[in-house]
This record gives C-alpha cells, sequence and structure tokens, in this order.
C-alpha cells in the first residue's frame, strides 16, 4: 500500500482537462478550493495558449473527493481514478465547470 505525506492529503485537488486529443489530470497542492481552481486555469491557460474562458476544465476535486468516489483498495491511488461518465455529462460545453 502506498502512503501519500499528510500535507498532500491535505493540499491536493484535481481537475480534468479536455483536449482536442482527450483527457489530461492537473494535479496542484492548494490551500484552498478557490486557490486550486485558479492555479489550474492559469497554469493550463498558460501551457496550452488557450484563454481562460475556452478551456474545457471539470470535475475539480479535493483528495477526500476523489478517496471517497474511488474504488482502488489502496485509497491513495484513488486520486488517479479518472470516471468517465462525469465527464461525458459535461462534454460540448465550454468554460469553468467546478
Amino acid at each position: 500500500m502506498s502512503e501519500l505525506p499528510q500535507p498532500c492529503r491535505k493540499l491536493l485537488y484535481r481537475m480534468i482537462w479536455q483536449t482536442p486529443d482527450g483527457i489530461a489530470d492537473a494535479l496542484a497542492l492548494c490551500a484552498t478550493r478557490e486557490e486550486a481552481q485558479r492555479f489550474c486555469c492559469t497554469a493550463i491557460s498558460l501551457v496550452s495558449g488557450i484563454q481562460q474562458d475556452e478551456l474545457e476544465l471539470f470535475n475539480l476535486e479535493s483528495f477526500d473527493d476523489l478517496v471517497n468516489a474511488g474504488v482502488s483498495e489502496d485509497e491513495d491511488l484513488r486520486i488517479f481514478e479518472t470516471h468517465g461518465t462525469a465527464l461525458m455529462s459535461l462534454a460540448g460545453q465550454r468554460g469553468r465547470f467546478f
């Protein structure tokens, strides 16, 4: 079993980015959900060259959210599970969905 350090458990957020080639996970260590939202939007916009209001970003989730929704026996690995059905319901919409 893996064991993430306590700061990761407290500060970790994951956001999904829909790219033309598929989905990508963005992980951030931030003090609040709002800070994680700003960080992910800004970082992905800078890296991709796409304006923030044109990004397709979904499912901003905390470590606890991810662990509670996951199915892996190793709870720490649940942060890497992606649930396609939740993404499909938002596909085709643009903007911020947090």
